[in-house]
């Protein structure tokens, strides 16, 4: 197994040398990153290369546009700077959007909407209990796409409070990164709104923003060494500190 990483690895080392040559010649001859066409092109022709191969056809065009995403970020990131750009911790090592939880008013309804209607699954709903305030969540997943759905318990619970001021919705945006650390230090370098320092398990690290008055945003950025699972542990702690410092 080891032997076939390693050749993975090369495989994409190379891949990636002969994008940066290229994305070298386009900056010089002022030729443009490629257009969503062009993409969705250079994704299927990558993903017919596994036409003999028993490998899922799903699995193999995530893995393509993958490839070709990062194919394309090294243009942009070629091209910025040069032009005197600087790019962020979280350009560097944002991963992809985790998960969002999204607040409900009636919990039941909401995992009934949208394992039926869409064809979610539910994979895991607990109670949690705070310093003051309760909530309950529901995980629900449809292929890499997860959902947290949230309920407060009590008129106080800061879920409950932000559906009074908002309504229900998207409460909370998660961004995975591969280097938590570097982008929670360039995070207060920049002065931003940060609800927590770095909430640690064994198996999930996570920071939490507070919302923004113009956006209506909060967002969590994590890294994982589990696979999506959520540790109650740092849930808790997320939730007494937004209890704490009277955010919903």
């Amino acid at each position: 197994m080891d032997e076939i990483d390693r050749g993975l690895l090369k495989g994409l080392e190379n891949r990636f040398k002969r994008s940066r040559e290229i994305a070298a010649i386009k900056l010089a001859n002022n030729i443009g990153v490629m257009e969503p066409a062009q993409i969705d092109e250079a994704v299927e022709r990558c993903a017919s290369l596994a036409g003999p191969l028993s490998l899922e056809s799903g699995f193999v065009k995530r893995f393509s546009r993958l490839i070709v995403e990062r194919s394309c970020r090294i243009e942009r990131e070629l091209i910025s700077h040069e032009g005197g750009a600087e790019a962020s911790e979280l350009a560097r090592h944002a991963v992809r959007i985790d998960h969002a939880a999204i607040a409900v008013r009636d919990l039941d309804a909401a995992i009934e909407s949208f394992t039926n209607q869409y064809g979610f699954r539910l994979m895991d709903r607990r109670v949690l209990t705070g310093e003051r305030t309760g909530m309950e969540l529901a995980t629900i997943e449809a292929g890499d796409v997860t959902l947290v759905l949230v309920k407060g318990l009590d008129p106080q619970s800061n879920v409950t409070r932000y559906i009074e001021h908002y309504g229900p919705g998207v409460q909370h945006l998660a961004i995975l990164v591969d280097g938590l650390e570097d982008v929670h230090t360039n995070l207060k370098h920049r002065d931003a709104n940060l609800l927590t320092g770095i909430i640690r398990n064994a198996a999930l690290r996570q920071t939490f923003t507070k919302r923004d008055s113009n956006s209506g945003m909060q967002f969590e950025f994590l890294e994982r060494s589990n696979i999506s699972e959520f540790e109650e542990d740092n849930i808790r702690e997320l939730y007494d500190a937004m209890d704490r410092e009277d955010v919903y």
